[in-house]
């Protein structure tokens, strides 16, 4: 009983450790729709800029 106990807690463990060493989905445009609580035209500008260099960069690994 105690071996399985102690079995169930290691592999909990283990999971724990594995999904918080994972790395982070991030989204960069999460910084314009969550930080900022009014968006002016600079940022939006800003935001349009980022947008199409993300944009960008996804057709640039797409071609490759």
């Amino acid at each position: 009983m105690r071996t399985e106990a102690r079995d169930a807690a290691e592999q909990m463990a283990a999971r724990l450790r594995e999904r918080m060493n994972a790395d982070a989905v991030l989204d960069p445009m999460d910084l314009f729709a969550h930080v900022y609580a009014e968006k002016t035209s600079q940022l939006q500008e800003q935001a349009a800029q980022l947008r199409a260099e993300l944009d960008a960069e996804l057709d640039a690994e797409e071609e490759r």
